[in-house]
């Protein structure tokens, strides 16, 4: 037993740092820099392979389906809707009408709130009025700037 050597006994194993100073370059290097690296490269590729996994192997593909479910859930609301005796409207023209509602209070309760601060503070509400709308123009006239630059570039990007 006396004469058996630990693994840790093996010089391959040994420091090579002799001294009670270790120092950045390069002792420190590998705890700081190389090992965050290697846990970071290991942590990619096992995802990347679970990635794989699910979409091929456990056919994970739901994407290839939206249309198609689409489909079915606005032919069953339309349905629904006839059933019930409600005029059938297709989301895009309902949302539509939603942002128009909603833009339609939006502006009635600016006004309102404009009106009771021109009678708190003795303004003009013509004048403000006025004062707001020319600042709108002025921002609806760069978005059309801006909108005419991108299309000149051949940026697809949306008018604000």
């Amino acid at each position: 037993m006396a004469g058996k050597k630990s693994v840790f006994d093996n010089p391959v194993l040994s420091t090579k740092v002799k001294s009670a100073n270790v120092k950045i370059f390069p002792e420190a290097l590998i705890g700081y820099l190389v090992g965050p690296f290697c846990g970071l490269l290991a942590n990619s590729l096992l995802s990347t392979y679970l990635n794989t996994y699910f979409k091929e192997v456990l056919f994970f593909g739901v994407e290839k389906f939206i249309a198609e479910d689409k489909e079915k859930i606005l032919a069953r609301q339309k349905a629904e809707a006839e059933a019930a005796g409600i005029e059938w409207i297709e989301p895009e023209e309902r949302l539509r009408r939603e942002e128009e509602e909603a833009d339609r209070l939006a502006e009635a309760a600016r006004v309102a709130e404009l009106k009771a601060l021109c009678e708190k503070k003795g303004l003009s509400f013509e004048e403000e009025e006025a004062k707001y709308q020319a600042k709108q123009e002025e921002k609806r006239k760069a978005a059309q700037e801006r909108a005419a630059r991108r299309a000149a570039k051949g940026s697809p990007r949306k008018e604000d």
